[in-house]
């Protein structure tokens, strides 16, 4: 009876794989937002939640379907993902972990294109990460509608962007919302991670509490 109380226990232990999106913006852009003759890098900070802690891929949506100021397809561009050494939300201290080179694609249709990363990055749950990307021109769509207050930007005027040291910007650093630009970027990450299955813990408890009491009766 005890090898199949552990088998049991076994199987209910087995966790459930789950994707997650992470985004606020409702799939629409409102605006196309960007800086005559700077080097920016658009970003937004999310936080990793159970399941969802491998981070796979970036999805980006370039300028707003509304409008038509820039980009042009085929620009270059540089997606990254950055840690939060202090977890505190704020890429002032954010490092890249991770870029991909690629271009924009499907401009002004909120399109999203797939940011493959060359490998998952996994964080805890709980653990502030940022995903983004730079560019020169109006390439991030801004949807209006999402108050989250997530979305950053880092602009340079030198040519040198430098993404291991967004604070060092020298035309603007801050969240979107303190230069007038509220709501948030459509700029999503993809996360996969295991999870309990629902109810995995009361199951489990009542299979310890079964070996207990067989082992019981058997002493008897």
């Amino acid at each position: 009876m005890k090898k199949i109380l552990i088998a049991a226990l076994v199987l209910m232990m087995s966790p459930s794989w789950s994707a997650i999106v992470y985004q606020y913006d409702d799939g629409s852009g409102e605006s196309s937002l960007g800086c005559s003759g700077c080097d920016v890098i658009w970003l937004n900070g999310f936080k990793a939640v159970a399941g969802g802690t491998s981070i796979t891929s970036i999805d980006i949506a370039f300028g707003a379907n509304s409008t038509t100021d820039g980009p042009s397809d085929g620009a270059l561009v540089n997606a990254y993902i950055w840690s939060d050494p202090t977890d505190d939300g704020d890429p002032e201290d954010a490092a890249a972990i991770a870029s991909i080179a690629g271009t924009v694609q499907s401009s002004h249709s909120d399109t999203f294109i797939r940011f493959l990363l060359p490998s998952p990055v996994v964080f805890d749950v709980g653990e502030w990460f940022f995903v983004g990307f730079q560019s020169t021109d109006f390439a991030v769509s801004r949807d209006e509608n999402s108050p989250a207050a997530q979305s950053w930007i880092a602009a340079w005027s030198n040519g040198l962007p430098n993404p291991d040291d967004l604070s060092s910007a020298n035309v603007a650093f801050g969240e979107a919302r303190t230069f007038g630009f509220p709501g948030n970027f459509l700029i999503r990450a993809n996360g996969e991670g295991s999870v309990p299955e629902p109810g995995v813990l009361a199951l489990l408890a009542l299979g310890i509490a079964g070996i207990g009491i067989r082992r019981r009766n058997l002493s008897v």
